[in-house]
């Protein structure tokens, strides 16, 4: 979920990024296409970069929780290393 959020807005940005680019000499037809899709672009980012804070907030959040899910199962239940260690001594 991470990568998937951090990587989701790139396309749009892009995309946003070479419309934003002014014309050499524009008609003004050209600028106010331009302008329109710089616009819809512009929204279109806004809200690919809010789903992409919320996946990447689920997936740290995820990580988070497993790390310490793990963290716990290993220190009820299974032996590790240095408790093998000293009880074969």
């Amino acid at each position: 979920m991470i990568v998937i959020g951090c990587a989701l807005p790139w396309r749009t940005f892009g995309e946003w990024s070479a419309a934003s680019l002014p014309y050499q000499d524009p008609t003004p037809e050209m600028v106010a296409e331009q302008a329109a899709r710089v616009s819809a672009l512009e929204q279109a980012l806004l809200i690919e970069l809010s789903v992409a804070v919320v996946l990447a907030s689920l997936g740290v959040f995820a990580c988070s929780y497993g790390f310490r899910q793990r963290a716990r199962s290993v220190g009820r239940g299974t032996r590790t290393v240095r408790d093998q260690a000293t009880d074969s001594t």
